[in-house]
This record gives C-alpha cells, sequence and structure tokens, in this order.
C-alpha cells in the first residue's frame, strides 16, 4: 500500500492547476489497479491517504483531481465544499423533519 501513495504523490505533482486534472480511473489505471469499481471506492481512499501524509492541497471536482496552485483555485474549492455541507444540512434537516411528521419522534 505505501508504494501505491508514494506512486499516487508523483502522478498528483504533475497534475497542479484546475485545468490539469486527472481523474480516479487514469490514476487506478497507472498504479496498477485492475479491480473494476465504477465508484473507484478503492484509489478514492488511497488519494485521500495520500494527501494526509504527503500534505498535498488536493482538489477534486466531477472532472478530476488537482493540486490547487493559486489562492483564486483554492476560494473556489473551498466555497464548492461549503456549499456541499450546506446541501447536506439541509437534506438532513427535512429528512428529519418528515421522519418526525410521519414516523414518530426520535
Amino acid at each position: 500500500m505505501p508504494k501505491k501513495i508514494e506512486k499516487i504523490k508523483n502522478i498528483l505533482l504533475k497534475h497542479y492547476g484546475k485545468k490539469n486534472k486527472i481523474t480516479a480511473r487514469e490514476i487506478e489505471k497507472l498504479i496498477g489497479i485492475t479491480k473494476k469499481d465504477d465508484t473507484h471506492a478503492q484509489v478514492r481512499k488511497l488519494i485521500l491517504e495520500c494527501t494526509k501524509v504527503y500534505k498535498l492541497p488536493l482538489a477534486a471536482d466531477n472532472h478530476g483531481y488537482y493540486l490547487i496552485n493559486n489562492e483564486l483555485e483554492y476560494n473556489e474549492y473551498i466555497n464548492n465544499l461549503n456549499n456541499r455541507i450546506k446541501g447536506i444540512r439541509e437534506r438532513k434537516e427535512i429528512i428529519t423533519q418528515n421522519y418526525k411528521l410521519t414516523v414518530g419522534k426520535i
């Protein structure tokens, strides 16, 4: 596993900037993961571990991963994360209210 994390680091270091993304599928191929998984859970876990171990400023979206290159990219990514957090909180509140109304009190 540590060897794959190091390989991922070397791959990501070639992908600075939002315009220079790499997909999970591409990373899988480059590090030799052959098990097919539509969600790419195994490689996503390794990418997160790589980010932690090597302290990489990693960002991601629906089109791939990239290392944050400047303050604008950082701010855009943080805003995206904050919007996702807000959406999850809203869904949590709605489900909780609906549950209390239809199933019973928590």
